[in-house]
């Protein structure tokens, strides 16, 4: 690291620290964070955390009553929503919509706030398919882990309006990552992994968040691969974020020492993302509803 990046960078932890407008973490996700560190946590318990927050359990009831879900009766409760998407789906839905409406509200308003959000969930998406498709466990964790990837950009937009729509707007040549590191002194993976850490996030998203320019480094991992290509796909689909011009190929991702996603599965997620808009449309009418 050279001398001047190590000055921009201990600047920016200073302003981090000082920053006002940059909220906590809200309360009801350091309560979930609660509620999934007990091993008897249950449906009832996460219902009963979602409930508190009026805000939240209405979202929680917009969203699964939306046609993103396309469920064949209303949801009148969150406690029957918990149970009928289940507990990791709510999990991530409630931690991801949350963490990000958290911090849009402080974004100022010439940001690409829309742009922003769609990419997010069509990359959360897109996660969630590769996630089912290769038969993985926690299918939640991908979700919210693309919910959330590109977290440090609103964090920088917040600290910086100025300074980080430059960034976005000029020598669009150079990588976004190159960009950002130039003018701050760290690029949005080192800033979002320093907030998500800051707000107790589970380490696999901390992962996520910090990996997924870089999946097969050192700060990567199996999910890491897995948002860092569903961000591919989404913004290759036409959905990308906000400075972002263009994707990486999808055929990066076919193989890997962390992860290798069969090309066939990256091919028909790239091919299927695309009829995804009103999903996309719906998710994100009822996740941004005040």
């Amino acid at each position: 690291m050279t001398v001047e990046k190590s000055s921009k960078l201990d600047l920016l932890h200073r302003d981090l620290e000082r920053l006002k407008d940059l909220p906590s973490a809200p309360r009801v996700v350091l309560e979930i964070w609660s509620v999934l560190g007990d091993a008897d946590a249950s449906v009832r318990a996460l219902s009963v955390v979602v409930e508190r927050d009026p805000a939240l359990s209405a979202k929680i009831l917009k969203l699964a009553n939306s046609a993103y879900f396309g469920l064949p009766r209303p949801v009148r409760d969150v406690r029957t929503a918990c149970v009928v998407l289940g507990f990791s789906t709510i999990e991530s839905l409630a931690v991801g919509v949350t963490a990000l409406d958290a911090l849009s509200r402080a974004v100022s308003a010439d940001f690409d706030l829309d742009g922003f959000w769609v990419h997010s969930v069509a990359t959360a998406i897109a996660a969630e398919h590769l996630a089912r498709r290769l038969g993985l466990p926690e299918p939640g964790v991908a979700f919210c882990g693309g919910i959330v990837h590109d977290v440090g950009k609103l964090v920088l937009a917040t600290l910086s309006p100025a300074r980080y729509r430059r960034v976005l707007t000029e020598q669009l040549d150079t990588p976004l990552r190159e960009r950002e590191s130039s003018e701050f002194g760290a690029d949005h993976t080192e800033v979002g992994a320093w907030l998500t850490s800051r707000w107790r996030f589970p380490p696999e998203l901390v992962q996520i968040v910090r990996g997924h320019h870089e999946p097969d480094g050192e700060e990567g991992g199996g999910w890491a691969v897995l948002v860092a290509a569903a961000d591919a796909i989404a913004t290759n689909a036409g959905w990308p974020c906000p400075g972002v011009t263009h994707g990486r190929p999808i055929s990066d991702f076919a193989g890997g020492p962390t992860l290798a996603i069969p090309a066939e599965v990256l091919e028909d997620v790239q091919r299927a993302l695309p009829e995804e808009t009103a999903r996309i449309d719906s998710f994100l009418a009822a996740a941004r509803a005040t």
